[in-house]
């Protein structure tokens, strides 16, 4: 939705446009519709490489901020592909993220 939000040496804040992703989430809760993102597949917790880690923390923070920008509930999520070696899948609701929690969260073959 937001281009280069999580680029290493471009990414930004989702701040400029709150307003916006606020009047978003609010007519999401007048229906009643629960939302969920889903970051792309390149972005890889598990990843034995630490810059493809730390570039999938920014991602999922970028995610996050826009969720909790948008005044979301725990019932609206995000679907996270922990490792292309795993086949598990994690939900989480995005205010509770922090890259601490996401560290602990890694799964990492013991292999």
């Amino acid at each position: 939705m937001f281009p280069y939000a999580s680029h290493g040496n471009y990414g930004y804040s989702l701040e400029f446009c709150a307003p916006l992703l606020a009047k978003a989430g609010a007519l999401a809760r007048k229906y009643g519709h629960r939302l969920t993102v889903h970051p792309g597949q390149y972005t890889q917790l598990g990843s034995p490489k630490p810059g493809v880690v730390e570039a999938a923390v920014r991602d999922l923070e970028y995610h996050c901020q826009m969720l909790d920008l948008m005044n979301m509930g725990p019932d609206s999520v995000m679907i996270i592909h922990v490792s292309s070696l795993l086949t598990v899948f994690l939900l989480f609701h995005c205010s509770s993220v922090s890259q601490r929690a996401v560290e602990c969260m890694v799964i990492k073959p013991q292999h």
